[in-house]
Parts: C-alpha cells; structure tokens; sequence
C-alpha cells in the first residue's frame, strides 16, 4: 500500500501508486492510482478478486476525474484508451489462468 512504479504505458513511463481498502475476507482488491496523468485530476483502476462458489471472479474498475475545460473534452479518449488497454490485460490475464501447467 502506497508503493509506487513505473508501467510502459505504450512509448511512455507512468507512474503509479498502489491503493487498496478492507472489504471482508471474500473480496480482495488491488488499485492504482496514476501519478500525474494527463488532463485529468485523478485516474484510480482497481482489480477485484471477490469468491463466487468454488472459483474466483476478476472484475475492473477504471474512474476517471478529468480537469475542467480541456480534460472533459479528452475524457472519451481517455476512456477509450483505458478500455483497449483494460481488454488487452484480462486477455493476457485469461490466457495465463488458462494454460497447461508445466
């Protein structure tokens, strides 16, 4: 909790810092708030692990606070860059969870 990092968010390096918070023993989640991001107050995605019967479901969450004035106006584009990226994970994520172990 409050670590920070660096991701290769295509050709740039963003900074992140790590958030979380207790909700019981059946749901864990892990967020990230991105340091200095562009046009936008505040970016905070989370990952949430929560027990559904015998497995575990993996849900997301992206908010995102643009600026005033300009910052709405790249809000779609935020969005949508954040949802490729969010797409791109979980697939990775699937493909990991789903391979013969070896």
């Amino acid at each position: 909790l409050g670590s920070q990092h660096k991701c290769i968010v295509g050709k740039d390096k963003v900074g992140f810092e790590t958030i979380t918070n207790d909700f019981g023993k059946d749901k864990l989640v892990y967020g990230e708030r991105m340091l200095k991001a562009p046009f936008t107050k505040d970016i905070s995605i989370y990952y949430i692990l929560e027990k559904e019967g015998e497995g575990t479901r993996l849900n997301g969450e992206a908010h995102v606070f643009p600026t005033p004035l300009i910052g709405h106006l790249f809000k779609p584009m935020i969005k949508k860059k954040m949802l490729e990226g969010a797409q791109k994970s979980f697939a990775a994520i699937k493909e990991v969870l789903e391979a013969p172990e070896g």
